[in-house]
């Protein structure tokens, strides 16, 4: 992964470490909602794994937020 993409991939997984956070729910949890394996949360939340485009809108679902609220704040 090139260094900017792991910086974005790093701002992702910081939100969406905060939002599932925020909402008490563990990485189990939203892997079951949202129908992922839960070690690839983890390696989302690690930054460690770029999310597709349908992996960012079955996570938003599941946590029920906004797909902007997953991407906030991250620069390119």
């Amino acid at each position: 992964m090139a260094e900017k993409n792991e910086n974005i991939a790093k701002q992702f997984g910081a939100n969406l470490r905060k939002i599932r956070k925020g909402q008490n729910l563990t990485q189990v949890d939203v892997a079951f909602d949202a129908e992922l394996e839960p070690s690839y949360m983890t390696r989302l939340e690690n930054g460690r794994s770029e999310p597709s485009l349908s992996t960012i809108l079955v996570l938003a679902k599941a946590l029920k937020v906004k797909v902007t609220e997953l991407l906030e704040g991250i620069e390119i």
